[in-house]
């Protein structure tokens, strides 16, 4: 949906942080030519970027991972993927 809705690249959405994403647009920061750039998002992808940071942030706390838990999506924390 993100990527559907934005018009953003693949790199620049995995490369995103929690930060960069505000009320009303996205700052890309990791663009094409390392340029920075504001992208709109929708009300409905909003809604989705704000579900989706509710579970993370309630799986990061049930369990605590050792390494950079600043990550925005879970497969970058590649601790999550190790529990046995």
């Amino acid at each position: 949906m993100l990527l559907f809705d934005t018009g953003m690249r693949c790199n620049e959405m995995i490369l995103m942080e929690p930060e960069d994403i505000k009320p009303d647009y996205i700052l890309v920061k990791h663009g094409k030519g390392s340029k920075e750039r504001v992208v709109p998002k929708s009300p409905a992808l909003s809604k989705q970027l704000m579900k989706y940071r509710t579970l993370r942030d309630a799986y990061l706390k049930e369990y605590p991972s050792p390494l950079d838990a600043s990550e925005l999506w879970m497969w970058t924390i590649p601790a999550l993927f190790m529990r046995t």
